[in-house]
C-alpha cells in the first residue's frame, strides 16, 4: 500500500471517529493509547511484580496512612500525582480484589497505562483549534511512542517514573486556560497537582501566565496587568500554600542529598544530545560524537529559527510553540543543574539510561516540533522543508516501531525471580514461626533487588489467605534451585559439558561434603570419585574422576549423595 493510500486511510478512520460525540471520541482514544502502551511493554502484566517507590510509598501509606505519605514521601518536594495515582491502584485493588495487596501489581500497570495514554490524550484535546488534525493525530502517536531507550520497563506500567511528565502536562494545561477551554477550577486544581509533583512548575506556571499578556495595548498596561493579577489570584495563592506546607513538613521528613557532581567532560551529551536530539535521531544515537552532536543541534537551530521566521504571524500555533520553547528551556536548565549525577552516569554515548530523566523534555521537543511544522508558511520553500522533516520524523518512528514495542522479554528485566504474589507468599510462611504479639509489620521483598516494602502483617495475611502458600512457596523454592543450575554451552543444568563434573552452590558445608577422595552417588546409581573442587563464587566447580557426565542420567545436582566408599552397600 502506498504512503498516499495509507494516510487516506488513517484520515478516513480519523473522520469517522470525529462524527461521534465528544466524550465517545474521548473514550476510545483513551483505550486505543492504553492498548498500544500495553503491546510496548507486557512484562508488567506478564510479570506482575512492584518496582521501587511504588512499594515503598504504598507501605508508608498502608502504615501510616495516605494522608502522612502525601506530606513525607520525600523532604525536597511533593510527589502529589505519583501518590494520587499509587491510592488509585491500591483502592482498586481493594475493590476488585478485596485487599490493597491482592491484585496491586496488576492495578499499577492500568493505572500506568491509563497516565501516559492520557497525557497523549490531554495534547491532541488541547491543539484542537490550532493544529490541523493530522498533526493532532502525529501529536497523540508520538507521545504514546516516545523513545525510552532500553529502560521502557521502569517506565511504561510503573507509576513511580510518572513524575517527569507533570511538566508537559502544566504546560497543556496552561494552554487551555489561556485559550479559555475547560473548566478554569479543574484546570487550576490540576496545575496545583502538577507544582506537587514536579518542582519545576512553581517557576514555570507564573511564567507561563504572562502569556494570558499577549497583544495588549501598551495604553492600557495597568488594565491588562490588573485584570491578569485578577485571573490568577487564586492559583498563586494556591502555590504559595504549597510552598508553605512543604517548609513546614520537610523538617519531618528524612532529607535527600543531591548525588554526583558536574562533569563538564559530558555535558554536551547531557544537555544536547540526549534531551535534545534523542527523539529525532534515537535509532543512530551509539553513532554521535560532541562534534556532530553541535552541529546536529546547530542544524536543528537553524532549522528552527528559519520556521519560525517564515512562518504567519498570525498563525495561533506560534502560541503553542513560545509556550513549548519557555517551558523546554526552564525544564532543561532545571534538569541539567539539578542532576548533576547524569554527566556522570552518561559519556561516550555509550548509554541513554538514565532515560526517565529526558523523557519529559524529550516530548516537549516532539511538542515544539509538531506545533511548528503544522503552522502556515509565507514561502513556498518553507513548505516544503516542513513536509520533508515532518516525513522523515514520522518515517524514523515508523521504521523503528519493532524496536519500540518489546513484545518479547523486554531489554530491561526487571522480575528475574518471584513476582509479587511469590514474595508475599514467601512472607507469609515465614510468620508461621512467628507469634502475632512479637511482629506487627512484615518486610516483603519487592525489586529492585535488596527494596523491600514494610506493610502490616494483617494486610499480608489477609492478601494471601485464600492462596496455598506453603505449596507455592516450595514450588518457589525449587524453581530458584533449578534456576541455579543454568543451562548454556558450556553447562547442562550444573553438568559441565567440556569437563567430568558438576558445579553446587559455594558454602562451607558443601566444601566439606565434596572433599577430594570422597565418591559422589548419582541418580543413575553410577559412582564417581572426587579428584579437586575449586570455588568460583557463587559456584564451586566439582571435578571428577572418568569420562565426562550425561546430564540425562546422572540428574540434577540436587539429589546427589556422598560416600566415603566407592563399593554399594
Amino acid at each position: 500500500m502506498s504512503w498516499k493510500k495509507w494516510t487516506a486511510k488513517i484520515f478516513a478512520a480519523s473522520q469517522k471517529l470525529k462524527a461521534l460525540p465528544q466524550p465517545i471520541q474521548l473514550i476510545l482514544m483513551l483505550i486505543l493509547g492504553m492498548f498500544i502502551l500495553a503491546l510496548r511493554n507486557l512484562d508488567p502484566l506478564l510479570n506482575p511484580v512492584i518496582y521501587a517507590e511504588d512499594g515503598a510509598w504504598t507501605a508508608i501509606a498502608m502504615t501510616n496512612g495516605w494522608d502522612y505519605v502525601f506530606l513525607h514521601a520525600r523532604s525536597d518536594y511533593f510527589v502529589w500525582g505519583n501518590i494520587l495515582f499509587l491510592w488509585l491502584a491500591s483502592t482498586s485493588s481493594s475493590l476488585f480484589c478485596g485487599n490493597e495487596l491482592s491484585c496491586l501489581p496488576v492495578t499499577v500497570t492500568l493505572w500506568s497505562y491509563f497516565f501516559f495514554s492520557i497525557v497523549a490524550l490531554l495534547a491532541w484535546w488541547a491543539t484542537a483549534g490550532v493544529l490541523p488534525l493530522r498533526f493532532r493525530w502525529a501529536l497523540f502517536f508520538l507521545a504514546i511512542f516516545l523513545p525510552l531507550g532500553n529502560t521502557a520497563n521502569e517506565v511504561i506500567g510503573r507509576i513511580v517514573n510518572i513524575g517527569y511528565l507533570f511538566v508537559f502536562l502544566a504546560l497543556l494545561l496552561m494552554v487551555l486556560r489561556i485559550r479559555k477551554k475547560g473548566n478554569r477550577v479543574a484546570i487550576d486544581l490540576s496545575l496545583l497537582v502538577c507544582a506537587a509533583t514536579n518542582p519545576v512548575c512553581f517557576l514555570l506556571v507564573p511564567i507561563l501566565s504572562l502569556f494570558s499578556l499577549r497583544g495588549f495595548d501598551a495604553r492600557q498596561l495597568f488594565v491588562a496587568l490588573r485584570n491578569w493579577g485578577k485571573q490568577y489570584a487564586l492559583l498563586f495563592l494556591g502555590l504559595g500554600f504549597l510552598i508553605i506546607l512543604r517548609i513546614v513538613t520537610a523538617a519531618d521528613t528524612a532529607s535527600v542529598e543531591v548525588a554526583g557532581s558536574m562533569r563538564f567532560t559530558s555535558l554536551i551529551e547531557t544537555a544536547l544530545a540526549r534531551p535534545l536530539l534523542y527523539p529525532i535521531i534515537f535509532p543512530f544515537y551509539g553513532s554521535l560524537n560532541d562534534v556532530l552532536t553541535v552541529v546536529l543541534t546547530g542544524i536543528l537551530g537553524g532549522l528552527f529559527f528559519y520556521l519560525l521566521r517564515t512562518t504567519d504571524k498570525r498563525d495561533p500555533a506560534l502560541l503553542l510553540v513560545s509556550m513549548g520553547t519557555v517551558t523546554l528551556s526552564i525544564f532543561l536548565v532545571a534538569t541539567v543543574y539539578m542532576r548533576p549525577i547524569l554527566t556522570e552516569i552518561l559519556g561516550g554515548y555509550l548509554t541513554t539510561f538514565p532515560d526517565r530523566y529526558f523523557m519529559g523534555i524529550n516530548i516537549l521537543v516532539i511538542f515544539i516540533l509538531i506545533a511548528l511544522i503544522s503552522s502556515r508558511s509565507k514561502t513556498p520553500l518553507s513548505r516544503k522543508v516542513k513536509k520533508v522533516f515532518f516525513s522523515l520524523l514520522i518515517a524514523i518512528h515508523v521504521l523503528s516501531l519493532p524496536w519500540t514495542i518489546e513484545l518479547g522479554w523486554p531489554r530491561m528485566r526487571i522480575a528475574v525471580g518471584p513476582d509479587f504474589s511469590g514474595s508475599l507468599c514467601l512472607s507469609t510462611v515465614a510468620l508461621q514461626d512467628q507469634p502475632v504479639n512479637e511482629i506487627n509489620t512484615v518486610s516483603v521483598p519487592i525489586y529492585p533487588e535488596s527494596w523491600t516494602m514494610v506493610v502490616p502483617r494483617d494486610r499480608v495475611l489477609d492478601a494471601t489467605q485464600a492462596w496455598n502458600c506453603l505449596k507455592k512457596s516450595e514450588e518457589l523454592a525449587k524453581k530458584s534451585e533449578e534456576a541455579f543450575y543454568i543451562s548454556d554451552e558450556n553447562w547442562s543444568r550444573g553438568i559441565a559439558l567440556h569437563w567430568t563434573g558438576f558445579f553446587v552452590p559455594s558454602t562451607e558445608e558443601n566444601l566439606r561434603e565434596y572433599s577430594p577422595g570422597r565418591f559422589v552417588i548419582f541418580e543413575n546409581g553410577d559412582r564417581r570419585k572426587v579428584v579437586r573442587v575449586e570455588a568460583n563464587d557463587p559456584y564451586l566447580n566439582i571435578f571428577l574422576e572418568g569420562e565426562r557426565l550425561n546430564p540425562e542420567a546422572v540428574g540434577l545436582p540436587t539429589i546427589y549423595s556422598v560416600t566415603d566408599s566407592d563399593v554399594v552397600e
